[in-house]
């Protein structure tokens, strides 16, 4: 068994992407996931788009994915029409960024970020599988593959049976689940929403947890038990792309060199269990 791992431009998502990359190849890494944020890179700007892509490509690094934009005028789940419409529009803006910059898997929120959002739980996702429907299209007709991570479970689209209802609506070819470790464990389902999601993850967002808060820390500083996690996935089949999603946070000072550790401490863990983890 042998995955990639990628760390996500959300470690350094308050300041522009360009930014990071001189560092980020200087720890090692050679793979990223691009985080659509406000203020860290500009999707819209097909001329700054290209822009990035040539810079990567002088550093040697590639784009493999992109974590579309979400919440607030990206809410796929809106229960305003016209709203719902323009947030898929949004997130199509990004898809086309994605294809610029050469990656391949689109990664969206189907819930909302909204916290008193869950009575309407029912018709937001049934809003969330019309926006999905219409993103899946679009993204076949690109060459993507679309990823719907589950969120924090008292968050619409959290809670496992939630996000296997609207994975329910997509097929099997071009869509998945991007499995994110730090609101599985903190859910109290890890190694059982793994098994439940089963060879439909083709992603993992690896951060860990102090079992309180979504810390988003390095792999290892925190509680999830990531040598019975490595093993549930390989169980699994699971072939994708394990993506370091740690985040810039007050008060947490070196983040590129704690990934360069954390990507090691998983790479001792795999290599002891007879798996594979290439980060370069």
């Amino acid at each position: 068994m042998k995955w990639t791992l990628s760390l996500s431009s959300g470690i350094a998502y308050t300041r522009p992407l360009s930014d990071l990359l001189a560092p980020v190849r200087q720890a090692g890494f050679s793979r990223m996931q691009v985080t659509a944020a406000p203020g860290h890179f500009d999707y819209r700007n097909n001329e700054r788009v290209l822009s990035l892509r040539r810079e990567m490509d002088r550093l040697g690094i590639r784009t493999t994915s992109m974590h579309a934009p979400y919440g607030g005028k990206a809410d796929l789940s809106s229960l305003h029409e016209s709203n719902r419409v323009a947030a898929v529009a949004e997130i199509e803006r990004s898809a086309d960024a994605l294809v610029s910059l050469g990656g391949k898997v689109l990664v969206l929120h189907a819930g909302t970020e909204d916290e008193d959002a869950r009575p309407q739980w029912r018709i937001r996702l049934s809003q969330s599988r019309a926006s999905l429907a219409r993103l899946y299209a679009y993204c076949r007709k690109l060459g993507l593959v679309l990823a719907v991570e589950d969120m924090l479970a008292h968050l619409v689209g959290g809670r496992t049976e939630e996000v296997l209802w609207v994975m329910e609506s997509l097929p099997r070819e071009g869509a998945g689940i991007c499995l994110d470790i730090g609101r599985s464990y903190l859910s109290g389902e890890l190694l059982h929403r793994v098994k439940q999601f089963g060879d439909r993850i083709v992603m993992v967002h690896a951060h860990d947890t102090m079992g309180v808060y979504d810390d988003h820390l390095p792999p290892g500083e925190g509680m999830v038990p990531w040598p019975s996690l490595l093993n549930r996935l390989a169980d699994t089949g699971f072939d994708g792309e394990i993506v370091l999603e740690i985040n810039d946070r007050p008060g947490a000072p070196d983040l590129i060199e704690r990934a360069r550790k954390s990507a090691l401490f998983l790479q001792r863990l795999a290599s002891a269990a007879g798996y594979s983890i290439d980060a370069g």
